[in-house]
């Protein structure tokens, strides 16, 4: 009898059922009053509708006019009409949540007026972003486009909105676009007119030489030999003499010419190819390529997408249903529980003998159930019970927790905080090893360099108000760095660079020396870098061109004391001349003498004139080298694309006041009861014993 008396039945699905139906009416009443308040409280009287307009945005694969329509090579060229990946889609999304497209937008529509916020108000930007926010969203669809929504009061403000950001999602493209086409103009402008001067001196240079008559070398060489066989064989002394000079003259500055023809030739070449990437990059410069394909234009919606009052009306008739389920199931159990010592009293009256009185104590033993404490402890109703007894004691908890959370986070003892941030991209970089260059980004980001040139620059030691004569100064000040720093990758492969400061122009100043000491930073490492190449391949250039000076040295004299100046042509003339074929008068002693020479010296010749191409033409690949190097080493770039620059917040963002008195109040209660229940726990075991 006893088990059937503290058995609940509140939660058996029959009962359930039974409970349901006997309140059927009251049920019915709160059903139909919710339906009706809840339709009431969700018309436009109380809640403002909203009209939502949608863009549907896909980027494209690129961005420049020169790649896609005048590169020529075929692997770096790409379709202007192909669609981008999901590296582009990232981006695009990065840039549209950029404060560039956000002022713009705010700016044209007046937002601050439109959404009526108070512009006396001290936090009358920070409401005017979380509105913008609330009303404009961006995201990623399953087929690799954007979507964006925008919500207004005015359906044709709305669409005008989400049109416009497609439109300002260009300019601002196209604005960072154009400052690193900008850079990369300046530096290949700069190396086109260093060209041009440099070919301007190799002209000047062989036009000298070209005046003393060597117009080209091998024609005159071919022609000078075999002029000098024949006049050789024919005896004719003052013919000798004259081409004599003109031989050795050739063999002077022979070797000169051909190599600076051959430097004025390659030179020609390296122009036009630095002239077809100055074109490129004045092309990107002077036009602008769409950076997106608009699938769906912004319409001007003739329904309202916000509120939705049916889901209003269903959700809150259910969700007071359920509560007054809760409720009354509560109260009907308290009515039960007061009727439990009238039955229990009934029952010793109707069964008086000793033996059952005795077998239920037994019984009672055996299971060690404290039922008073099973109640008092583990029933609900009872620890309504027991904060009802206790109400004035946790009402004073309440009240002083309140008063003291709310003074305690006062920016009297919590100084209050405020943020500033720039989402960036890394540019003109190429990833060291395995890693992303927005993962490098990050670690040079975080790197020693960078955190003492921040610190030195803003005296953050004496603005963090740390002791230098601390023990333990510069790691307290690395930690004070960490805790209002934060550097993170976005969810777009973007970089986030958060500072928290006490002065919101101390924290915006903050973000952008971050972001110019990484710009210096990889300026730094690439110049060091560059410079080790530029004296390793000076240090080369200068061995092969003392080389080549040395290889011409030699030629010049095989061509002055020998008089071989051109072994296949003279040799060819030799062998007339030995064999009578070529003239009746020949100066055999003449021909004897060259023959000779030939024979001692026309091998080595061959030999040096093969090596000094050979030398020729490995300076040119090291000169290529070099000048690529060099121009990398003197370009000034930059290596972010800052896509949200930092600006000075006007709303703390730290503390959260409410949310510490909040945490705090509910903490404070919680264990305020667990004491009581334990101090109610001691006082039961104290009676009962």
């Amino acid at each position: 009898m006893i088990k059937k008396l503290t058995e609940d039945p509140d939660f058996e699905s029959k009962n359930i059922i039974d409970f349901i139906y006997n309140w059927r009416k009251v049920f019915v009443i709160i059903a139909i009053a919710t339906v009706f308040f809840s339709y009431i409280f969700s018309s436009p009287f109380f809640i403002t509708p909203k009209y939502k307009s949608t863009v549907i945005l896909m980027p494209t694969s690129t961005n420049s006019y020169a790649r896609a329509l005048m590169s020529n090579n075929y692997i770096e060229k790409e379709n202007i009409l192909n669609f981008g990946e999901e590296e582009q889609v990232e981006q695009l999304l990065q840039v549209l949540n950029s404060n560039e497209i956000r002022i713009a937008v705010m700016n044209k529509y007046n937002l601050m007026a439109h959404y009526n916020i108070d512009t006396t108000s001290k936090y009358k930007y920070a409401k005017l972003f979380d509105e913008y926010n609330k009303n404009i969203n961006y995201r990623k669809t399953e087929f690799m486009a954007i979507e964006v929504d925008v919500l207004d009061k005015d359906p044709n403000i709305s669409a005008s909105i989400a049109n416009d950001i497609a439109s300002f999602l260009n300019s601002t493209f196209n604005r960072m676009k154009k400052e690193r086409s900008m850079q990369a103009f300046i530096v290949v402008e700069k190396q086109l007119n260093f060209q041009k001067e440099y070919m301007h001196s190799l002209e000047d240079s062989i036009f000298k030489i070209r005046a003393l008559g060597i117009n080209d070398y091998e024609s005159q060489s071919e022609r000078f030999n075999q002029a000098y066989a024949n006049a050789i064989a024919q005896n004719n002394v003052s013919a000798i003499k004259a081409l004599e000079k003109k031989i050795e003259l050739l063999s002077k500055y022979g070797g000169s010419y051909v190599a600076i023809r051959n430097e004025l030739d390659y030179a020609n070449k390296q122009y036009f190819e630095i002239r077809a990437k100055y074109l490129e990059a004045k092309v990107d410069i002077e036009n602008q390529l769409p950076n997106k394909f608009v699938v769906d234009k912004g319409l001007v919606s003739d329904r309202k997408a916000f509120p939705i009052r049916w889901l209003i009306v269903v959700v809150s008739t259910f969700s007071t249903l359920l509560l007054s389920m809760l409720l009354l199931m509560l109260a009907e159990k308290l009515h039960l529980k007061k009727k439990v010592p009238l039955i229990n009293h009934s029952f010793n009256l109707f069964n008086t003998k000793k033996q059952r009185i005795n077998k239920v104590i037994e019984d009672l033993k055996k299971t060690k159930i404290n039922i008073d404490d099973m109640e008092n402890y583990f029933n609900s109703m009872n620890l309504i019970k027991l904060v009802g007894k206790w109400k004035i004691h946790l009402l004073v908890l309440l009240v002083l927790t309140i008063i003291l959370s709310t003074i305690f986070s006062s920016p009297v003892f919590i100084k209050p905080k405020y943020k500033s941030f720039a989402d960036i991209y890394p540019a003109n970089i190429d990833p060291y090893s395995e890693e992303s260059t927005t993962e490098q980004m990050i670690e040079i980001l975080n790197s020693q360099d960078i955190k003492d040139s921040v610190i030195k620059k803003f005296d953050l030691g004496k603005h963090y108000r740390i002791d230098k004569s601390y023990k333990y100064y510069y790691s307290t000040l690395i930690y004070m760095y960490k805790e209002n720093v934060s550097i993170k990758k976005t969810e777009f492969e973007s970089v986030n660079v958060e500072v928290l400061d006490e002065s919101p122009i101390v924290a915006c100043n903050m973000v952008n020396a971050i972001i110019d000491f990484y710009n210096q930073k990889v300026k730094n490492l690439h110049k060091s870098k560059y410079h080790e190449a530029v004296v390793n391949f000076q240090s080369m250039l200068k061995q092969k061109q003392q080389y080549i000076d040395s290889l011409q040295h030699q030629i010049y004299i095989l061509g002055t004391e020998y008089g071989i100046t051109d072994v296949e042509n003279q040799s060819r003339e030799i062998t007339k001349g030995f064999l009578r074929t070529s003239a009746s008068n020949i100066n055999t002693t003449e021909v004897l003498k060259l023959k000779k020479n030939m024979e001692e010296k026309g091998g080595e010749f061959s030999k040096l004139n093969a090596l000094l191409q050979n030398a020729s033409d490995q300076f040119e690949v090291f000169k290529s080298d070099y000048e690529k190097i060099k121009m990398n080493y003197e370009r000034n770039f930059t290596y972010t694309n800052v896509v949200t620059k930092p600006y000075i917040a006007d709303k703390k963002s730290f503390p959260k006041r409410f949310l510490i008195i909040f945490i705090s109040t509910i903490a404070t209660m919680f264990l305020s009861i667990i004491v009581i229940g334990v101090l109610e726990k001691i006082r039961v075991n104290k009676q009962t014993n």
